[in-house]
């Protein structure tokens, strides 16, 4: 499955852990600028992962828009690793629960 991030702060070392939970292949796109918001998204793209502190806003609500129409599997998280893994991994069936500081929350056990 590819992937695609949208959101400031492109941090390469979460792109091989990524894999470990079924995402082949991931494109990114900073998400600061409200011209990404007329950007299509990419028909090979299986996954939309939103870094919602650093997504202008108009760009944001185009995206969140056209992952409905398209009926896109989407997460909304931070960029820090414990909450990409927890929202991929729910999203994509690989989340084995263990400990990741949200049990309190967590919807999957």
């Amino acid at each position: 499955m590819t992937a695609l991030i949208v959101g400031a702060g492109l941090a390469d070392s979460h792109f091989p852990r990524l894999a470990e939970l079924g995402v082949a292949d991931t494109i990114y796109w900073n998400g600061t600028s409200e011209l990404l918001a007329g950007d299509e998204i990419p028909e090979k793209i299986g996954l939309v992962v939103l870094r919602e502190e650093y997504l202008e806003s108009d760009a944001g609500k185009a995206f969140k828009e056209k992952v409905d129409q398209r009926g896109l599997k989407a997460v909304y998280c931070r960029w820090d690793w414990p909450d990409i893994e927890h929202a991929v991994g729910k999203a994509l069936g690989a989340h084995k629960h263990k400990c990741c500081g949200r049990c309190a929350t967590c919807s999957c056990h």
